[in-house]
């Protein structure tokens, strides 16, 4: 729980660590999918890296034109627990969250390997769904507007 520098701001080590897992999982990724695809992040790292996105939505989220009331989107996430999380987006934020057992404005079902594809800007809701890694139910809005504010890292 020792503080360390972050050009973002000061955190604890073990958040410096699990930069380090995604910066490896998802970079290595990006090499061995040129060299050998089709190239899978770790499995046994993943739930580390949504932990980190659930810390640190902010440094991933790119906020464009103000949404004002809140989105909530939806992840069924396979692969890790608890399953159902909600992004939402307000203003020019963003935080994550276990799902409301309200509804929400769009709803998608993914494994948590496209989940942190999406977050990290190596695919887009489109490209997700069109390779069926991700299915998509649009409610109050339409959720392929989703990939405009996270592009990665």
């Amino acid at each position: 729980e020792t503080f360390c520098y972050h050009p973002g701001k000061l955190v604890p080590a073990n958040t410096l660590a699990r930069f380090m897992i995604l910066e490896l999982s998802v970079h290595g990724c990006d090499i061995r999918s040129k060299l050998a695809p089709p190239a899978h992040l770790f499995t046994e790292l993943l739930p580390e890296i949504v932990i980190l996105f659930s810390e640190y939505l902010e440094w991933f989220f790119e906020p464009g034109h103000r949404l004002d009331p809140p989105h909530r989107y939806r992840f069924d996430i396979d692969g890790i627990q608890p399953r159902l999380r909600d992004i939402v987006v307000e203003g020019d934020r963003a935080q994550m969250e276990v799902a409301a057992s309200g509804p929400a404005d769009a709803s998608f079902d993914c494994s948590v390997e496209t989940f942190i594809l999406l977050m990290c800007g190596r695919t887009s809701v489109a490209s997700a769904v069109s390779a069926g890694e991700m299915t998509v139910k649009s409610g109050a809005v339409d959720g392929y507007e989703f990939s405009d504010w996270f592009r990665g890292a």
